[in-house]
């Protein structure tokens, strides 16, 4: 078994891995799953973290999920990248601030310039996700923004990272919770205003319609009514709709975040 860790001897900067250390333990718990047996069904994964500590246990968390398994670990992104164009993967989960070197939205454009279709997950201390409303429109899709705290929560780091190798705009859940009761979305109903949330959070139709207690049909249906409301073009010639709805839930929401990651 790995030793006890006690969080008294590590740095106050470090602290937010506490919520990995409590994930780690439930996993402990229920570790007797194995992969699919179907190799190719596994995502691919690179973590890129500079705390050695954290970085760990992202590992260790992720690579016991079903589906999942980590390739490799590095500290900065010059060394993600170096080994990525050699061996390729397909997501990344990268920390926003590596320290000295590039960061990790730096990582991720040069990343997504040798692969398009690479998952970049970027995680953050601070609830500012901006970065995601000033990509590139031929790099709009595949990247999700989550908060560290929300790493205690596994299945959304792993609907983030499904959602980015899908080539979906992925956004924490607790942004979306902040965001949704901005102006410009009032001309959606509540119904619809929920949805796209979820949309943005990345959750797939059949997701939402458990999630509402609605048949996958009726979620369709609304879906298709948020898109003409807010004028999303369907055809998928420019880029998937559901990233332009994420964009557009961002961008009519304007940049008013609670910033208690920053205090």
């Amino acid at each position: 078994m790995y030793p006890a860790i006690s969080l008294g001897v590590i740095p106050n900067k470090m602290r937010v891995i506490s919520p990995i250390l409590e994930m780690f333990a439930m996993m402990g718990k229920n570790s007797g799953g194995d992969h699919v047996s179907n190799e190719g069904e596994w995502l691919r994964l690179v973590v890129v973290e500079d705390e050695d500590l954290f970085r760990q246990l992202l590992r260790i968390s992720l690579d016991h999920q079903p589906r999942l398994t980590v390739l490799a670990d590095f500290r900065t992104g010059e060394e993600a990248i170096e080994w990525i164009t050699c061996h390729g993967a397909d997501a990344v989960l990268l920390d926003i601030d590596l320290g000295r070197g590039l960061n990790g939205v730096a990582t991720g454009m040069r990343l997504k310039e040798y692969n398009a279709k690479l998952g970049i997950v970027l995680l953050s201390n601070h609830a500012d996700p901006e970065i995601l409303r000033v990509l590139p429109e031929s790099q709009a899709g595949g990247w999700a923004y989550l908060l560290k705290k929300s790493a205690r929560d596994i299945d959304t780091v792993v609907r983030a990272i499904e959602g980015t190798v899908s080539g979906l705009l992925v956004v924490d859940p607790s942004l979306t919770h902040q965001l949704a009761s901005n102006n410009p979305l009032q001309q959606l109903t509540p119904r619809q205003q929920g949805i796209l949330r979820l949309i943005a959070e990345g959750y797939t139709n059949y997701e939402i319609a458990k999630q509402l207690f609605l048949s996958e049909k009726s979620i369709e249906n609304q879906v298709g009514i948020i898109y003409h409301t807010l004028q999303i073009d369907t055809s998928g010639r420019v880029e998937h709709p559901r990233v332009r709805a994420t964009l557009a839930f961002l961008q009519m929401s304007g940049s008013r975040f609670v910033t208690e990651g920053n205090q």
